[in-house]
């Protein structure tokens, strides 16, 4: 692949000579691509997503790429996402940051089992309802483990922890063990020390580890 210079304003794409189907997009975000999957081009989205490069499978529908945004006083991410296929993200390595320097960083594994193109048009039709029955609906559709669910964090976070989260299908934490600066021992008694260096959350259950 030949060497792109890309201005403040620039898109770059490549394209596969064999279809003329689009494989790649080098963009800043006010031109970044708004995502395309079963051949549907979510115009909603266009210049709400973040500069990157997104990468494109062999039906044309986006799989997933490198992103980034940030670092303007509100803090800074960046990450890399891979797509379930027709859906969104189901695996992403991440550095999120706030204003103040606290930052996780690690991986996330997601349930995704909606399609895009349902789930756009499920949004659209909650964002009709009047506010009141959003949350509702909403949670009506987590409760059918159709929105994104965030099942596994691995990484070091907020606090300056290691975390290792775990959780079900509806997005309830079943199982989490965070350790400070320590090797991690684990006490089966599970009974609470003056000073615990770790904890684990065990199907709702708190356990300590000293």
């Amino acid at each position: 692949m030949a060497a792109v210079k890309l201005q403040s304003a620039s898109k770059a794409k490549f394209g596969s000579k064999a279809d003329g189907k689009l494989r790649l997009v080098i963009s800043n975000k006010e031109r970044q691509h708004p995502g395309i999957v079963d051949g549907v081009t979510f115009e909603e989205r266009r210049g709400q997503r973040p500069a990157g490069i997104m990468f494109f499978g062999e039906k044309g529908d986006e799989i997933g790429g490198p992103v980034f945004e940030g670092n303007n006083g509100t803090g800074q991410g960046g990450s890399l996402t891979f797509d379930k296929f027709r859906g969104d993200q189901t695996i992403q390595f991440i550095h999120e940051e706030d204003e103040n320097e606290n930052f996780f960083a690690g991986i996330k594994m997601n349930d995704q089992n909606m399609a895009m193109i349902d789930l756009v048009k499920a949004t659209s039709e909650i964002s009709k309802m009047p506010k009141e029955q959003q949350a509702a609906a909403y949670q009506s559709l987590r409760d059918r483990g159709l929105l994104m669910t965030e099942r596994l964090k691995i990484g070091r976070d907020r606090d300056k922890s290691s975390v290792i989260k775990m959780k079900d299908a509806k997005g309830k934490v079943r199982i989490e063990i965070k350790s400070h600066d320590t090797t991690l021992r684990w006490s089966p008694s599970a009974n609470r020390h003056s000073s615990p260096t770790a904890t684990a959350i065990i199907g709702g259950r708190a356990a300590y580890i000293d």
